[in-house]
């Protein structure tokens, strides 16, 4: 039988260790969710939810959404057209913003379009 050096000795009392604790962490875990009761007994009262027609009758004014601008898609255009370099998009913008401080973000997304378009040598450049 050989003997046993030190560092194995201290291998196997680390890997003994290390199940001790993970056994221990998976009891206590265990344990609090066996615990654990809900704070608040009481019944949860879902309120009923309308249809548009039952608003209408009882004459209910519902707020119209509002036209949505297409920015967006102007924006994933500037995007594509920045090769998917999103922060080179996001400074052309600001750069607009910069030039012009009253416009819109629709708008600066509109002009940086139009000027990489033109920068480039687009069709609105010519």
């Amino acid at each position: 039988m050989e003997q046993i050096t030190w560092y194995q000795w201290l291998g196997i009392l680390g890997f003994l260790s290390w199940l001790l604790g993970r056994t221990l962490i998976r009891k206590n875990a265990s344990n609090a969710i066996k615990k654990a009761r809900p704070v608040n007994r009481e019944r949860v009262v879902i309120p009923k939810i309308r249809s548009v027609r039952s608003a209408q009758e009882e004459k209910m004014v519902i707020p119209k959404a509002k036209p949505r601008t297409d920015y967006l898609a102007d924006t994933r255009k500037l995007t594509a057209a920045c090769f998917g370099d999103r922060n080179k998009a996001d400074r052309l913008i600001e750069f607009e913003k910069m030039k012009a401080p009253g416009i819109n973000h629709a708008e600066a997304v509109k002009r940086a379009l139009e000027r990489l378009d033109r920068d480039r040598g687009g069709r609105s450049g010519r």
